[in-house]
């Protein structure tokens, strides 16, 4: 008797977004242009980039994180946990910033894209920020799509004025996020794993989400643990 082998579906691999850098660099000088290693800390950028953050040129940018940056804290954390969602999600994603210096307050809108090497591992991230009153990003489009950074249905991500869940909910959540399990979870909050797993459970009703990695996403994407530390 001959048995027949199941057909698998195999699944289908994630897009690689092969960026033209060299197009990115040639954009006009309004706007900002940067990019960073995957550890935050910044490789390069352009004259407007380190214009826009009060440095005296872009040579004072290399090397630093957001946090070594005249920018407050919390601001710092929320452009880190955008770093984090480019990541994760492995597609670019536009975010809008307000960020306080020492004599103003600069708002503005910023795309940022995952960099892969050979292999498809994330190396770093790149970056475009536009001034929200002095350019518009309509003038740049066709420029992005032919770097292909560009995704359909990509939308900017805006911090949130207040978090929905509770401080427990987001202790369980911030632990999500990193990679643990609920057990692991329990563990480190001195819990059950039956009330962490109730809490994961309330969260994914909160934020209607329906998986591990929605929730994730939708936490990092909404901004719910910035400031967590």
């Amino acid at each position: 008797m001959t048995h027949q082998r199941p057909n698998k579906t195999r699944k289908q691999p994630r897009r690689r977004f092969n960026i033209d850098v060299e197009s990115l660099l040639s954009l006009p000088n309004k706007l900002g242009v940067f990019w960073k290693d995957t550890e935050g800390r910044y490789l390069g950028c352009n004259d407007m980039a380190a214009e826009m953050i009060m440095l005296p040129s872009r040579q004072e940018v290399v090397g630093r994180t957001d946090f070594d940056l005249p920018i407050r804290a919390e601001e710092a954390q929320w452009v880190r946990e955008g770093d984090y969602l480019v990541k994760t999600l492995r597609r670019p994603s536009q975010f809008h910033y307000i960020v306080t210096l020492p004599q103003k307050k600069l708002e503005f809108i910023t795309i940022k894209m995952p960099l892969f090497d050979a292999e498809g591992k994330i190396t770093g991230i790149f970056g475009i920020d536009n001034f929200i009153d002095r350019h518009s990003f309509q003038a740049i489009l066709p420029l992005l799509a032919e770097a292909n950074c560009l995704t359909n249905n990509m939308q900017i991500i805006r911090p949130p004025t207040h978090s929905p869940l509770t401080k427990r909910q987001r202790d369980c959540l911030y632990y999500l996020a990193r990679g643990m399990t609920a057990k692991q979870i329990a563990h480190q909050l001195n819990l059950s794993q039956r009330t962490v797993e109730h809490h994961l459970n309330t969260i994914k009703h909160k934020l209607n989400c329906h998986s591990r990695s929605e929730l994730v996403e939708a936490a990092l994407s909404m901004n719910l643990l910035a400031n967590y530390r």
